[in-house]
């Protein structure tokens, strides 16, 4: 009488099984197409996540390349101007005024002001405007002017982070050099100043607790850099020299982290200064970046071959905040300048801009006619292309 029930259970036992290896192989089946889904995509499995996988979307028919419309809007070009993208307004700085457009080039606001070849920088809804001559400074936020000043000594550079703090580097007594910091509203909050080295650049945290000085010292037979980590009252929290190096360019990719691109050394800093990750570079150093506070992006031509016979191959390097390669891309042109956006990277060589994700893969390409000073985003697939005498608004879709 037992007999029965035993095969019953032997079949429901051996059914289970069988569903159990058809969701196996199932899985195996679609993990290898998959692979050589990405693979033919030119996406390294090795160097990406799964959770970039899905953030890239590649698995919902998004398109290899996309299709871009241009609008170019020219401008009068017998004076010198400056463009920079702020809360989705296009600000063109002349030496009459700042003025803002729409994507249209229809002009929006003017706010007139005598300039002569001011620092210019923006940052999301924040735009500052450092006159070196004057020693004026003026920050906005989007087309309302926040407030201004004026220093008692030239200014050398400027920047402003996303919440509106501003660093100035500016001259001061017995030819030292010092660097003054402000809140969002413009008060004061701290100068320090350099007697024996030289800051060339200053900036402060996205998250507005700490401020990163860059110096150089020249008094060797080699420059050295120097850098200087205080909190947003002034109170020091580390110091670094590197030796026969000068630090090009300074990035904050979070508050923890600081993207380094030298003369000779890609570096990324924790927030003691130690290196966390870096690599030398046997070529030329171009532009970095980085992009939405999670990875450091880094152009320069990698030397390959003897010293006699090798080439410069310009290359992008992406990297994510531990130092882990994402991807990197090649080119045979060098690297002018490079930009950021919420899902792209804009590699400009000058007459072209090829657009690029952080998987390394080629999402569309522009070839303009004229000379092209630089490139930034209204958004994720918005790009503002500039030139000397005009603008050209990109459309990705």
């Amino acid at each position: 009488m037992d007999i029965p029930d035993r095969e019953t259970k032997t079949q429901k036992t051996s059914g289970g099984l069988g569903i159990l290896l058809f969701f196996v192989l199932l899985i195996i089946v679609m993990s290898t197409a998959a692979i050589a889904y990405l693979n033919a995509k030119g996406i390294d499995i090795k160097k990406v996540s799964l959770k970039e996988v899905f953030e890239n979307r590649f698995f919902i028919g998004t398109k290899d390349k996309y299709d871009i419309e241009s609008n170019e809007i020219i401008f009068n070009s017998s004076q010198w101007q400056e463009f920079v993208i702020c809360k989705d307004y296009i600000v063109r700085c002349t030496n009459t005024g700042v003025e803002y457009f729409d994507k249209g080039g229809e002009q929006k606001q003017v706010f007139p002001v005598n300039l002569n070849n001011p620092f210019v920088k923006c940052q999301g809804e924040y735009l500052l405007i450092a006159e070196p001559e004057t020693k004026k400074i003026y920050v906005f936020n989007g087309t309302e002017k926040i407030w201004e000043d004026k220093l008692e000594y030239n200014i050398i550079n400027a920047d402003i982070n996303s919440s509106g703090y501003t660093a100035i580097v500016h001259r001061s007594d017995r030819g030292k050099t010092a660097v003054s910091v402000y809140n969002r509203t413009g008060e004061f909050l701290f100068t320090k100043i350099k007697g024996t080295t030289f800051i060339i650049s200053a900036k402060v945290s996205p998250n507005g607790k700490s401020v990163l000085v860059n110096s150089v010292d020249y008094s060797g037979t080699n420059i050295d850099t120097g850098l200087e980590l205080y909190t947003i009252t002034g109170d020091n929290i580390a110091g670094k020299k590197i030796e026969n190096m000068m630090i090009a360019s300074l990035w904050f990719l979070d508050s923890n982290t600081i993207a380094a691109m030298g003369d000779s050394q890609i570096l990324l800093l924790d927030k003691s200064l130690d290196a966390r990750w870096e690599s030398p570079v046997t070529g030329t150093i171009m532009s970095s970046g980085v992009m939405n506070g999670k990875y450091a992006v880094f152009a320069f031509a990698e030397k390959k071959g003897t010293a006699a016979f090798g080439d410069n191959l310009p290359k992008v390097l992406i990297l994510d905040g531990g130092g882990r390669e994402i991807s990197d891309y090649t080119l045979n042109q060098d690297v002018v300048s490079i930009a950021t956006g919420g899902e792209l990277i804009a590699i400009n060589t000058g007459k072209s801009v090829y657009f690029i994700d952080t998987t390394g893969r080629l999402r569309g390409s522009f070839v303009c006619e004229k000379e092209i000073k630089g490139v930034s985003f209204f958004g994720n697939r918005e790009a503002l292309v500039i030139t000397k005498d005009s603008i050209i608004i990109l459309k990705m879709g």
